[in-house]
Formats: C-alpha cells, sequence, structure tokens
C-alpha cells in the first residue's frame, strides 16, 4: 500500500526543507513500517538520496494495522502542515476511499460533517467508490500503543527490519525499543524455538546430559554422590537469592566423597551468600577472577569493579591431595551471547585440577554452557540444567554431544 496520503510538498516548502537538511542533516527521524515502508519523512529522504546523505534516524512502527498507520500519519503530519482548502478536499477523497466515516474524517480534520461532505462532493467523476465497510473512529479495538524502534542509521535500520521479519510481533513489549534489543529478541525467540524442539538425551547414552527446567525441580533426577565437582555461577540479583540455599542442599547430595562446590558471586550480598551456601555445606576457600580488561559497573555501589570472587565449599570430609591456585585472570567480560555469559579458562583450570578423565562435572545454572565446553573438551561427562529456553538452546548449540 502507498501511504503517502498527504499532498506533496509545495516548492517552496521543498527547497525550505531541502536547505535545512543540508545544513543540519535530518532532525526529525524517518518513519517505516516493520516491512520497510515509509510511513513518514517521504520528501526528508528523497531529499538525502539528493544530497548523498546516507546517514539518518529512523523510527520503526512495528504491529500496526493499515488503518492505524493512516491515523499515524495524520498525527504526525497535520500537526505540521496548514493544508489548503484544495489539499484537504484531496485528503477527504482518499480517507473517504479507505473506509472512513464522514464523521471520524471530519474530527481527524478538525472540520465538520457537513463541510467534509462539501469536500468529498468536489471530487471529479462522481462520487467516491466506498470499500465494504465503513470504519468509524471507535469501530476497532486495538492496544492504546504500539511498540516502536529506534535506528540511528540506515544500516541500523535493515538490521531491525530483518530481526522483525524473524520475530511473531504480536509479543513485543508495547514500547519504544533500540536496535540491539530487537535483534536480540529475535535471536532469543529463534532459540527458544530450538529449545522445544529438544528432546533430552538419557545419561546412559551419552556423555553429556542437558536438563531444561528449574534446578531445584530437574536436580532431583541426579542420583546421589555421583558428581566429582560442581562448577557453577547462579543469577546475583537480590530476588533469587534463595537460590544459594538451594544449591547448597544440592550439592551436599549429588557430590561424591571428596568433591567440591565452586561458584562465582557477586560482591554485593556476598554475605549471605555464604551463609546461605553454609547451610548445607563447609566453606573452604575465597578466591578470585581478575579481568585483565574491562571492568563491571556497580551503580548502587560506585564502585567499577574488576575482579568478582570465587567460592570454594564442601560437604563430605575433604583431603586436598594437590595445590590449587585461588586466581585466575580473564580477558574480561564476555557477553556475547547472554549477559551473564563467563570466560571458559576458570572453568578448564578447575575441572582439570579436581576431576578426573569420565568423571561428572555438574552445572545447575548452565546459561550458554562454558562450564560443558570446558568439561568435554578434558574428557569429561557433563549435566547442565537451565530454565530460560532461549538460553538453553544456545548451550544446546555450544556443547558438542558426542
Amino acid at each position: 500500500m502507498n501511504y503517502q496520503i498527504l499532498p506533496p510538498l509545495s516548492a517552496s516548502e521543498s527547497a525550505a526543507l531541502r536547505d535545512d537538511i543540508a545544513k543540519r542533516g535530518v532532525q526529525v527521524p524517518i518513519e517505516m513500517d516493520d516491512r520497510g515502508e515509509v510511513l513518514d519523512g517521504y520528501h526528508r529522504l528523497e531529499i538525502c538520496k539528493e544530497l548523498g546523505i546516507t546517514d539518518y534516524p529512523t523510527i520503526i512502527r512495528v504491529g500496526m494495522d493499515d488503518d492505524e498507520k493512516i491515523e499515524h500519519i495524520l498525527a504526525l503530519n497535520l500537526a505540521r502542515r496548514h493544508l489548503r482548502r484544495e489539499q484537504r478536499q484531496e485528503l477527504v477523497a482518499t480517507l473517504r476511499k479507505e473506509g472512513w466515516s464522514l464523521r471520524r474524517i471530519g474530527e481527524t480534520l478538525n472540520v465538520s460533517k457537513s463541510t467534509t461532505a462539501r469536500d468529498l462532493a468536489t471530487v471529479p467523476n462522481g462520487t467516491v467508490q466506498l470499500p465494504d465497510r465503513i470504519v468509524g473512529k471507535d469501530g476497532k479495538s486495538r492496544p492504546a500503543r504500539k511498540p516502536s524502534v529506534i535506528a540511528k542509521t540506515p544500516r541500523e535500520t535493515q538490521q531491525v527490519l530483518n530481526a522483525l521479519a524473524a520475530l511473531d510481533i504480536q509479543t513485543l513489549p508495547e514500547t519504544v525499543l533500540d536496535t540491539r534489543r530487537v535483534k536480540r529478541l529475535a535471536r532469543d525467540h529463534k532459540a527458544a524455538q530450538r529449545a522445544r524442539e529438544f528432546v533430552a538425551t538419557d545419561m546412559a547414552e551419552s556423555d553429556v546430559q542437558l536438563l531444561l527446567g528449574d534446578m531445584r525441580e530437574r536436580g532431583q533426577e541426579i542420583a546421589d554422590q555421583s558428581i566429582s565437582l560442581i562448577f557453577t555461577d547462579p543469577p546475583y540479583p537480590e530476588k533469587w537469592l534463595s537460590l544459594w540455599s538451594d544449591l547448597s542442599k544440592l550439592a551436599a547430595r549429588v557430590l561424591k566423597p571428596n568433591g567440591m562446590l565452586i561458584t562465582y558471586s557477586g560482591q554485593m550480598y556476598l554475605p549471605e551468600v555464604m551463609s546461605r551456601l553454609s547451610e548445607c555445606m563447609n566453606f573452604w576457600w575465597l578466591g578470585t577472577v581478575i579481568f585483565s580488561r574491562g571492568h563491571t559497573s556497580i551503580h548502587r555501589r560506585h564502585i567499577k569493579a574488576g575482579s568478582k570472587p570465587v567460592l570454594f565449599y564442601v560437604h563430605h570430609p575433604f583431603t586436598p591431595d594437590l595445590w590449587l591456585e585461588d586466581t585466575t585472570q580473564i580477558k574480561g567480560v564476555q557477553k556475547d551471547e547472554h549477559e551473564w555469559q563467563q570466560d571458559r579458562l576458570p572453568a578448564l583450570y578447575y575441572i582439570g585440577k579436581l576431576t578426573k578423565p569420565g568423571e561428572t562435572v555438574l552445572d545447575p545454572f548452565m546459561g550458554t554452557g562454558t562450564t560443558g565446553i570446558a568439561a568435554l573438551e578434558l574428557g569429561r561427562s557433563f549435566i547442565g540444567i537451565d530454565s530460560d529456553e532461549a538460553t538453553f538452546a544456545l548451550a544446546q548449540a555450544n556443547i558438542p554431544n558426542p
């Protein structure tokens, strides 16, 4: 559909707009729908092409039907432009062809119903052919607000359109999104589809067992004293503190004699984390991972953290038979696939030191599978649990299953 329903700019208006864009660039974003059709800014876009301007902002409006797009276009333009009588008459005819009632057209253009009828009577070649239905101002039920996406460049615009094509746009939050958020939603949507198709492999048939679900429930499927090492990274926010108690309980049950729990932790709630882990386990040591580059900003404390704690806990009487380094160093925080993604080097070091080939490593908060990748690389078996479908699917793709 052609959404250029308003009359074109006059020669003087077009010249003024061209001069302004040449001096200041595009100040008002060009708006388009989720198929890439221009809704507003057609003249701005044409001027950019003439001037060779390739860097201009865009807003992508998502999930609007044709009727809503027309309403939106009118709302934007009628506030900016004063239409001459002949231009208004042309617009009345266009809206009538779209099935709008006379009352609705009048209210939108801020003229009376009788004026709308007179405008319509001026249409050449008789009356306007109407569609099968007339849609009044309140004749449709629709969300109060539609999603929209802001893109800063044409390249970002194309990335957004590609991402939207892979999404169910009915599931988008009704808010303003940026390019990065939409791309991530598209990736998560694809990953969740893969996860729903996953059929868990029985442990007897493979060195890898991936369990989709809550670790408090799926963890019950793991046999007592069957795990040599738990290496994990639970979520740090306050609302998930109770999970540390559940982790302590699980570790106490499934770890073999001389097995160990090693877990990353944030600093904000470290005293309570350690207290909860101590409910069923015994504190052994406190280590550190140092970021050789990059910091994590802890806004509530105004701290730029260059390291994070590593907690060592044991349950059964523990007899160390080798020396361990309590400090490891990584290049920085890796977030290519997930906001809680971790570097593989610490997992490789501790799995290699604390387990033997063929023994089983457990990660109850698997994320994208860093621990599993390290375990299989070292010839260990692996059990991973995660409750998020999209993250689980990323782990499936990342962890080789021999």
